[in-house]
């Protein structure tokens, strides 16, 4: 008996995909949603059906769905990147937290993983602790053999600074943002918007500020 289930929940799993790669979105959900009825310890199916949900704008069930598949499969890196993706357009900001530090538990190389568990702190209103986590990445890089130098790798650094610089600024702590600056000037690689966001920062911090950049 238990085999004949596992059959016919491979069956509706196959028809579930056939019919998501022919764009029949309604089709895949039903036929996921019956090969769960006879195997509901499917990882694959759930977030399957979590894309078929997500092409019928059912985030929410799309969700669910992700959260049901991570229950069964707790570190599968892809489905928890969907659920930080369907977090993201749910609003669902300590859902995202959450989400991307468990990417970043899992996965501590990627660089990916630690800005957006920058950005998931940033987005929750925890920007004190979305600069530790950049400056946790820039150690992790520091304590690395010597890396390649490349025009990607220096736009990235450059941007990840300015990204820094902006939580800084937002945060009213215009006198670390004027310093920050000043220590990443070798590693901006746009000179104009340096050159920019430095005057914003010093009409923002006052005549004293202005008057020791004269100096």
């Amino acid at each position: 008996m238990a085999s004949f289930k596992a059959f016919l929940a491979a069956r509706e799993k196959h028809k579930g995909n056939e019919a998501y790669k022919a764009g029949e979105s309604r089709d895949a959900y039903d036929a996921y949603t019956r090969s769960l009825a006879y195997d509901g310890a499917n990882a694959v199916v759930f977030a399957n059906r979590a894309m078929a949900s997500i092409r019928l704008g059912l985030l929410e069930r799309a969700e669910d769905d992700c959260t049901c598949a991570l229950k069964i499969d707790p570190d599968n890196v892809q489905i928890l990147r969907d659920l930080s993706l369907l977090q993201v357009q749910l609003r669902d900001g300590r859902g995202f937290l959450e989400t991307r530090r468990k990417l970043l538990q899992l996965k501590p190389n990627n660089k990916m993983h630690w800005v957006a568990y920058a950005l998931s702190n940033h987005l929750a209103g925890l920007g004190a602790t979305a600069i530790q986590v950049i400056d946790a990445y820039g150690e992790t890089i520091k304590n690395e053999q010597r890396r390649e130098e490349t025009a990607e790798r220096s736009y990235e650094d450059s941007e990840l600074a300015l990204y820094r610089n902006s939580i800084l600024e937002e945060e009213g702590r215009y006198g670390e943002a004027l310093a920050h600056l000043a220590a990443s000037e070798a590693v901006i690689v746009d000179k104009y918007t340096l050159a920019k966001k430095r005057a914003e920062l010093l009409l923002l911090s006052g005549p004293q500020a202005r008057d020791g950049a004269a100096g």
